[in-house]
Parts: C-alpha cells; sequence; structure tokens
C-alpha cells in the first residue's frame, strides 16, 4: 500500500518554505542594511578627517608675520600643520634642536619654537599643510579662560560637524527596518 500524505502535513510543508523565504529574505534585508551602513559611515568618517594624503607637492602656506618677527628674534613661536598628523614623530625627529623645539604636539598640529634654518627647511618640506606664527594670547584671566575653552574645544571634529550625515544615516536606517517590518508583514 501506498502511503498517502495528509493534507496536515503538506500545510505544515508549506508553511516551513514560506517561513525559510521570510529568513532569506530577512537575511538579505540585513546583509544590505550593513553594506549601505558601511559606505555612509565611511563617507561620515572620511569627510571628517579631511585630507589625510601623507604629502603635498606644493609648499605650505605661510603666515607672513612669521617673516617680521624673525627680523628681531632668533627663535619664533610657530604651530605647524601637517597633511596627517599622525607622522607627527616621524616628522618632527627630521630637525636638530637647534633647528626646532617642540612644545607640544596635538591631534590637529604642532607647536614648537624654530630658528631660521629650521623654518627655511619647514618652508620646503611638502608634508606641511600650513605654517603659523604662534603668537601670545594676552588679556584677562576671564578672557584668556574663555580663550583657552574655545582652543580645547577646537582640537577636533565634534559629532556636531558631522550631524547632517548623522540625521540622514538614522533617517535611512528608519525607512529600511520600517519596510522590512511592512514587507514581512505580509
Amino acid at each position: 500500500m501506498g502511503k498517502t500524505i495528509s493534507s496536515n502535513k503538506i500545510a505544515s510543508m508549506i508553511m516551513l518554505l514560506k517561513d525559510e523565504r521570510k529568513c532569506k529574505k530577512m537575511r538579505t534585508t540585513i546583509f544590505m542594511i550593513t553594506i549601505l551602513l558601511a559606505v555612509l559611515l565611511n563617507m561620515t568618517f572620511s569627510s571628517a578627517q579631511g585630507n589625510v594624503s601623507s604629502s603635498n607637492e606644493s609648499k605650505p602656506y605661510i603666515d607672513p608675520a612669521i617673516y617680521a618677527v624673525f627680523e628681531s628674534n632668533e627663535w619664533v613661536d610657530i604651530a605647524i600643520v601637517l597633511y596627517n598628523i599622525s607622522e607627527a614623530n616621524v616628522f618632527t625627529s627630521n630637525f636638530s634642536e637647534d633647528e626646532l623645539k617642540i612644545t607640544r604636539i596635538s591631534s590637529r598640529w604642532i607647536v614648537a619654537q624654530t630658528t631660521i634654518d629650521g623654518f627655511n627647511k619647514l618652508a620646503n618640506d611638502t608634508r606641511i599643510k600650513e605654517i603659523f606664527f604662534n603668537s601670545p594670547v594676552q588679556g584677562t584671566d576671564s578672557e584668556n579662560k574663555t580663550i583657552n575653552q574655545t582652543i580645547n574645544n577646537t582640537e577636533g571634529k565634534s559629532i556636531i560637524d558631522n550631524l547632517p550625515w548623522l540625521i540622514i544615516i538614522v533617517i535611512i536606517i528608519i525607512i529600511i527596518v520600517l519596510y522590512s517590518i511592512i514587507k514581512f508583514k505580509k
């Protein structure tokens, strides 16, 4: 005698197939969301970092005030902006103590004192984006505190600088999640 398949077994097999298709659709959707998020986050962080190339073919921008200060001083306080600040230690190792005295290395620039010989070497270095005269700030205590707070707040890009991208990412995620919920309920 042949075995017959009951309608209950057929119905349960159909449900399993439908569940398997739903799982496959869900996995595909999750994969697509992951790819989309990776691309958007990459765009966000690459725009936040700006130009990170290790060198530029042109000479750096030089603050004209530096030349005037060298007329009356042997050492001049400067701020150096590199194209890639992560190379700061390697960069500074190319200078002797007679050319460059490092005061501070921050996440955005190098603060140092330089002689005319060190300055000429800096002016021809293609790893440098800009060189500024680092003039001392004078004022009352409350003004100095305000200035120092402003300087400290501008050390790196904040989350607010990337707010438009973050809003776009959140909106896209919400749309994809809502679409997936509506589609999978059918």
